[in-house]
């Protein structure tokens, strides 16, 4: 792809290309600069183009990603005067080669069934892993301290990856056909990457140990089930709103879509048991491209997507606010630190919504809330493991979707109350959230906790 960087007054205009010239929609661009109090983020329209408007003259660093991959980054001026910035990236074939002939992505299920020997193999490594992990798990119950049982998750955590790529080897081992070794190392692949956590941050050990050991059950689960069933596949339910969408998907080795035959909602069935992106058109809305990660479900069997698609009548990037209109947009300014976050179903059932707790700490500007009080924040849109449900939002304009929280994390929000429920929702969506470090500076903006709190106030006390 080529892509082509258009600077004016304020504005950064990015224009992506394939190397035939050809519009390239669908790709993630990030940008970020010191003059910013957040990175900014856009996707590519069916056009080519992402449009950053607004922006205060200074140097930008402009990533560029591929399935959450960055494939380039680049820097350039933003200033009074245009500039043009012209680079070739080099994208991934998305084949494995054998020899000089690429191997287009299997569509057989017939070619990607395990056979008897196949299941033994993968039966000994769902035993072995399971085994491993009981075993770590109670080397670390009786550890004297933190740092030793970190060491010791360490440690297993290179056994596990040793463990799924020796099985993998022995898997794609010949006679196996070329289309079975891609199926093979798609699925494993997946497999590891779920055991890549930052294991450095002592802090963050048991929040880490137990995500950890979620993705080491759902592996172990996996491969049990291949050995019986003969496939590592899933089926997969897409629901969009509006319905009657076209649904294709591809795999994170593949650069080719496969088109599905039926409208939404619908069920594709026998994907691999590796993450996937799932596209979603429909007339008069903008595209949908939406990643599936199937390990992130603690549920055999159907899993599902949800996707709101965003009308193109409306306008599909809208200006960032200034911190004045936001503080002034805010009925709820506070700092405090995440309690809880969990996605449920709304009460008939039908979308997903988020429910973030905050324990508030200092309330900035709004009455009727103290220290030590909860407010909950309400977002369209979560995960659901133990049903396997997934909800994406794409009715966001570029740039506004709503932020993402883990628990324990401290944060200064910008809120306005929803009157219906009495719960809140952050101003200007990710714009409104801004992280606390441990020296209580702020993340990205690097600004001293106080002094922003300072600045805030004296906003509110302007008028």
């Amino acid at each position: 792809m080529t892509p082509a960087l258009i600077t004016g007054p304020g504005r950064l205009t990015v224009i992506v290309t394939d190397l035939e010239n050809m519009p390239l929609g669908g790709v993630d661009v990030e940008i970020c600069s010191s003059a910013l109090d957040r990175i900014q983020t856009g996707v590519t329209n069916a056009q080519g183009v992402c449009v950053f408007k607004d922006l205060p003259a200074g140097s930008y660093q402009v990533k560029f990603l591929s399935g959450r991959k960055k494939i380039a980054s680049r820097k350039i001026a933003v200033s009074s005067e245009s500039a043009v910035l012209s680079t070739s990236i080099k994208r991934p074939l998305g084949r494995i080669l054998h020899g000089d002939f690429p191997i287009p992505l299997p569509v057989n299920p017939a070619i990607t069934s395990f056979t008897s020997s196949d299941a033994k193999i993968l039966n000994e490594a769902s035993s072995a892993l399971n085994k491993s992990i009981a075993s770590t798990w109670d080397q670390i119950s009786s550890a004297a301290d933190v740092c030793e049982r970190r060491e010791i998750l360490i440690e297993a955590l290179e056994n596990w990856r040793d463990m799924l790529r020796k099985t993998r080897e022995e898997l794609e081992s010949p006679p196996q056909a070329h289309e079975k070794r891609f199926m093979i190392e798609t699925v494993f692949e997946g497999m590891v990457e779920h055991l890549r956590s930052d294991l450095d941050s002592v802090s963050e050990f048991a929040q880490n140990t137990s995500r950890l050991r979620v993705a080491l059950g759902t592996i172990a689960n996996v491969l049990k089930r291949a050995s019986e069933s003969g496939a590592a596949t899933f089926d997969l339910q897409v629901v969009s709103y509006p319905t009657d969408a076209n649904a294709s998907y591809s795999y994170q080795e593949s650069e080719t879509a496969k088109e599905h035959s039926e409208r939404t909602p619908t069920t594709i069935k026998d994907l691999y048991y590796a993450e996937c992106q799932i596209i979603i058109k429909h007339e008069g809305y903008y595209a949908a491209w939406s990643f599936y990660d199937p390990y992130s479900s603690l549920k055999d069997g159907v899993h599902q997507l949800r996707v709101n698609l965003l009308d193109e009548s409306q306008n599909g990037y809208q200006r960032i606010p200034s911190l004045e209109e936001r503080v002034h947009e805010s009925d709820l300014i506070i700092s405090g630190g995440v309690q809880h976050v969990q996605s449920r179903r709304d009460e008939v059932g039908s979308d997903v919504y988020t429910y973030t707790t905050i324990a508030v700490k200092e309330c900035i500007k709004g009455s009727n809330v103290l220290r030590g009080d909860n407010i909950v924040i309400r977002d369209l849109g979560g995960s659901i493991k133990e049903e396997g449900v997934i909800q994406y939002v794409v009715g966001h304009p570029a740039g506004l979707s709503p932020p993402r929280f883990e628990k324990g994390e401290r944060v200064l929000l910008l809120l306005r109350r929803l009157p219906e429920s009495g719960h809140y929702q952050v101003v200007a969506g990710q714009h409104g959230k801004f992280s606390i470090m441990k020296d209580d500076v702020l993340v990205v903006i690097y600004v001293p906790l106080k002094d922003f709190i300072r600045k805030i106030k004296e906003i509110i006390k302007s008028g």
